[in-house]
């Protein structure tokens, strides 16, 4: 629900994911991997300990149990740490270290739709089937508020741009106007001088318009040439 309010923090959220999620499931530590823009994974939150050396190590060498979790979608379970040594030989020696005997990877995943992936490790005995079941629960709970959230965030960014673009066009026609009034000539033409000194200055279409609305660039007197294109320089 607070993924739907307006002062939402993704940076909270996840941290209070994480914190849950250990003391829900009743794990050592747990981490969170979180795709960017590019579907680069990157370690968005982790409770202190194994999950966040695991995170790091996976993140900065693009392999792991969480990496193939997040590109196939499905869980990946190493029950032991020789599981781990595997497949990943050298993520299993830093697992030991930490003295971590169990790693599980749930994907966060809603519908179609896996935005990355919640580590848990465990010292000890093997989480069981139902805490696994319950993880993933939890996983597409907290998926579907940060989906929700992006969602949210790209209509408004949308709607900014689609608003940016009809203030810019409006100012565009006004100065049209202006210009087509004081120089005798067609709205074309107008355009034409405005796209011209907009190329020849490199600046902006919608900032040339502006300055010739708000009197902060002078026209000179129009001589009614078929390949004018520019405007005067600034007064």
């Amino acid at each position: 629900m607070d993924t739907l309010g307006a002062d939402f923090d993704v940076a909270v959220f996840v941290r209070t994911f994480v914190t849950g999620c250990v003391a829900m499931l009743d794990v050592g530590s747990a981490g969170l991997l979180l795709a960017d823009q590019v579907g680069t994974l990157e370690l968005a939150a982790s409770s202190a300990g194994p999950a966040e050396l695991v995170g790091r190590f996976e993140t900065a060498h693009g392999t792991g149990p969480s990496i193939e979790c997040h590109r196939t979608g499905l869980p990946v379970s190493c029950p032991a740490v020789s599981d781990l040594a595997i497949r990943w030989p050298s993520l299993a020696d830093v697992v030991r270290t930490t003295g971590t005997t169990t790693l599980h990877a749930v994907p966060m995943r809603g519908h179609d739709d896996t935005i990355g992936a919640l580590t848990l490790l465990s010292s000890g005995r093997n989480p069981s089937t139902e805490t696994l079941q319950l993880a993933r629960s939890l996983a597409e709970a907290a998926t579907i508020g940060l989906l929700n959230q992006r969602t949210i965030r790209h209509h408004e960014n949308t709607s900014a741009q689609l608003q940016a673009a009809l203030t810019s066009r409006i100012l565009i026609e006004q100065a049209k106007g202006i210009l087509a009034g004081r120089l005798g000539i067609t709205m074309d033409e107008a355009f034409s001088l405005l796209r011209g000194h907009a190329r020849s200055n490199n600046s902006k279409l919608h900032v040339v318009a502006q300055r010739v609305l708000s009197g902060g660039m002078s026209i000179p007197g129009h001589t009614p040439e078929p390949n004018q294109q520019r405007l005067g320089r600034r007064s």
